[in-house]
């Protein structure tokens, strides 16, 4: 079947899919008297009561401004679509809905419109991951300009983008298990579907989640070699530092003793010289820190 053939009809995608706000427990209670779903048990895995097969997916997509992690559960049988969702309407879902207006035919069976919906899910992980690569890339940068600089600016900096990189590196793994499930759904629909065109869309949609994974991966280990790579310059400047440090506090405790033998009763003139000499250790540490290059 081509898109050529008919119109988008909106009737008809309403016939064979309903959506469900998962927060609101008046809708889950009458999309169970209406169509036999029951949503309860279906969040911890692939669930095939008699009528519906139901497949939880994890959903990651940006909303707001920032990352956002929701999961979607498909009830799906032969004749309808249910599905549980964080909202109704949901912006995710956008997406599939233009898809199916320009490919009418998906929304004539169920199975059409889970392959819209799964690949507007995909299509959200895509830009996720997206949006993660240009802060790989500063990260990157500001590694190597630490690994060649190697002063203390460049030291916090590393010190910061080691930070950033754990809070990336969650994000990365929050997509990777997205696309597992997305790839899971992917099998259970071309599992079940009947029609040949569906077939092939479906089988498509499974390469395009492979190579998403792909990429996430590479991400992932170019993350897990960054924070290798960071935390071994860091230990170096460390193992550099800390011999300065252990002098400087040897120096400051035989300025304390020699002060208190010259100035036995702290008069001003032994406070003034207690002062100024430990504020002078004090300053030459952190001058030597601050400017000294470590090798």
């Amino acid at each position: 079947m081509n898109s050529g053939e008919q119109g988008f009809d909106s009737q008809a995608l309403r016939d064979v899919w309903a959506q469900v706000c998962a927060t609101a427990p008046d809708a889950l209670t009458d999309a169970r008297q209406r169509f036999g779903v029951d949503f309860a048990n279906a969040s911890i895995g692939v669930w095939e009561p008699e009528g519906f097969s139901y497949t939880p997916v994890t959903l990651i997509h940006q909303e707001g401004g920032r990352l956002a992690v929701d999961q979607v559960v498909f009830a799906l049988s032969d004749r309808r679509l249910v599905t549980s969702q964080p909202a109704v309407p949901f912006s995710v879902f956008n997406d599939a809905i233009q898809q199916m207006t320009k490919m009418p035919e998906l929304a004539l069976t169920p199975h059409g419109v889970m392959y819209a919906l799964l690949n507007a899910m995909n299509e959200a992980s895509r830009q996720t991951l997206g949006g993660i690569q240009p802060q790989l890339d500063a990260l990157g940068d500001a590694v190597l300009a630490a690994t060649r600089a190697r002063h203390g600016a460049a030291v916090l900096a590393a010190r910061q983008a080691l930070w950033k990189m754990t809070q990336i590196r969650r994000e990365v793994s929050k997509v990777l298990r997205a696309q597992a499930d997305l790839t899971r759904a992917a099998r259970r629909l071309y599992s079940t579907g009947t029609d040949p065109w569906l077939l092939d869309l479906a089988e498509s949609l499974q390469a395009e989640l492979n190579s998403l994974k792909e990429e996430a991966d590479i991400e992932y280990d170019m993350l897990r070699f960054l924070q290798q790579l960071t935390t071994g310059l860091l230990a170096g400047a460390s193992a550099s530092v800390k011999p300065v440090v252990l002098i400087a506090l040897l120096a400051l405790g035989a300025w304390v003793n020699a002060v208190a033998w010259m100035f036995p009763g702290r008069d001003w003139w032994g406070w003034l010289c207690l002062v100024l000499g430990t504020t002078a250790v004090f300053i030459s540490l952190l001058v030597f820190i601050g400017s000294s290059r470590w090798r």
